[in-house]
């Protein structure tokens, strides 16, 4: 009996996780897209190279959203399933996901530099340091579109679908890997070695566990994205002071 009731447990789960990989990578195909072509008729106005390098970033990130919102139409599903509230509580755990993300941070640093390993590094990062005034575009670039946009997908929409197969923790965890995959093409880069890549990703899956349970307990992704876009941010801003 328990076998028999465990296999619409087991199918319900794949089905879920099948949505939400399929989910991903839509919305990671359709934003590379999206800065493919904006990339290409920015290109033929000439503009500073930040600042179209900002603008393709953007419209990866709202790429996401139209993600997001393409799978609440098509699967009929009221706007509202969008949980687009902020309160006092809500705030409260975006800041505290924020400092969060910096102690992961800082730990996993201090972690990877005791054991000698390097960290791969972000394709936007090279790109800052390469273009310093791309970093300061970015502080409001992932404020008002790259937070937004990851967390409505990522955790509005991915997190949220697995409740239904998964516990909430399960989905959370579920979620955090899901997102962390999708960054692989980021951080994959030339020169990036196996150990430091893994790495990477191992601190990014922490910080995408950080930003679930923001979700998780606030049910709030204005939460969630106000910790991410903080979170990149700041860490945009650091690199832009450092490289001018």
């Amino acid at each position: 009996m328990s076998a028999a009731a465990s296999t619409p447990d087991r199918r319900a789960r794949l089905g879920a996780l099948c949505v939400v990989v399929a989910l991903a990578v839509t919305g990671l195909l359709a934003g590379t897209l999206v800065q493919l072509v904006v990339t290409s008729i920015l290109r033929a106005f000439a503009p500073p190279d930040a600042l179209r390098l900002a603008v393709a970033q953007s419209g990866f990130a709202l790429a996401l959203a139209f993600t997001a919102l393409g799978y609440v139409v098509v699967t009929r599903r009221p706007l509202t399933y969008f949980d687009v509230r902020l309160d006092k509580r809500g705030a409260l755990w975006a800041g505290g996901g924020l400092l969060a993300m910096f102690g992961v941070l800082a730990a996993t640093g201090v972690l990877a530099g005791a054991l000698g390993v390097g960290n791969a590094t972000h394709g936007t990062v090279a790109a800052i340091r390469e273009t310093p005034w791309l970093g300061l575009l970015l502080v409001p670039v992932s404020l008002l579109f790259v937070g937004p946009g990851e967390e409505l997908l990522m955790r509005n929409v991915v997190q949220k679908r697995l409740y239904s197969a998964f516990s909430r923790r399960g989905a959370l965890f579920v979620a955090s890997v899901v997102f962390t995959l999708v960054h692989l093409p980021a951080y994959a880069t030339p020169g990036a070695g196996a150990l430091a890549l893994g790495v990477t990703l191992a601190r990014l899956c922490c910080v995408a566990l950080v930003l679930g349970v923001v979700y998780e307990r606030t049910d709030s992704v204005v939460a969630a994205a106000l910790a991410h876009g903080g979170y990149d941010a700041v860490q945009f801003g650091a690199l832009f002071v450092a490289s001018v």
